[in-house]
């Protein structure tokens, strides 16, 4: 059991990474600040759409390295089994990072406040923002699948497969529509009847796939890598 996990060596680990990355936090910091400053403003409902980039691209700055055959060498021969440093990198880029983005959102809006008082409608919307976190985390699980799957050109690869499905889903619903069209008018209103089950169907798989099931995946995929 030691050998698949031990508390102390993953939270070494994390350490280690956290520390290793520190320069990219100050980088993503400054962005943040600097659109916080062009702006001029923090939006109160949840967060900006900057730190939902951020957490999005993460992956791929951290880990961009990750299979490569001389920087990723130190990443590859780290003390930790594979479940920990797969843990690492999800600690890494769905909690330590968005806490951080969450904090330093947290102070630039209490400056807001103290600068633009009159403006100020509602401190933090918790249930937008943990909607919001949710959502980027699910976005967030593709990037990191694609950073444990492939060796290189990981974002190009992920885009690349992204657009065929997209393109994909955009034949299968005109081929649809066009199908409802043809059909008689009594059979037309049934399956528009069922459109909401099949939305809320859809909504249930994904909710299943994003992020949990690619979660899983990303895991395996850095098993296999590794073998």
């Amino acid at each position: 059991m030691k050998q698949f996990f031990n508390m102390s060596r993953y939270s070494r680990l994390v350490y280690t990474e956290t520390y290793t990355f520190r320069k990219h936090y100050l980088f993503f910091a400054a962005a943040v600040v600097l659109i916080a400053l062009l702006n001029q403003r923090v939006s109160s409902d949840s967060f900006d759409s900057v730190p939902a980039v951020i957490m999005l691209i993460a992956p791929f700055i951290f880990y961009n390295n990750l299979y490569h055959s001389i920087r990723g060498v130190n990443y590859t021969m780290l003390p930790a089994s594979n479940f920990e440093k797969w843990l690492a990198c999800w600690t890494q880029c769905v909690v330590i990072l968005p806490l951080f983005l969450g904090i330093l959102w947290i102070i630039l809006r209490i400056i807001t406040n103290l600068i633009h008082p009159g403006e100020v409608t509602e401190f933090i919307n918790i249930k937008d923002s943990l909607s919001t976190y949710w959502d980027t985390i699910a976005g967030q699980s593709l990037s990191i699948l694609a950073v444990m799957m492939f060796k290189r050109h990981k974002w190009q690869k992920l885009i690349g497969i992204l657009f065929i499905i997209a393109l994909v889903s955009a034949i299968l619903g005109i081929s649809w529509l066009k199908a409802i069209d043809h059909m008689n008018e009594d059979v037309a209103l049934q399956s528009w009847s069922a459109a909401p089950w099949v939305v809320r169907y859809f909504e249930v798989i994904s909710g299943l796939i994003f992020p949990f099931g690619l979660w899983l995946v990303s895991f395996f995929k850095l098993e296999e890598q590794e073998l």
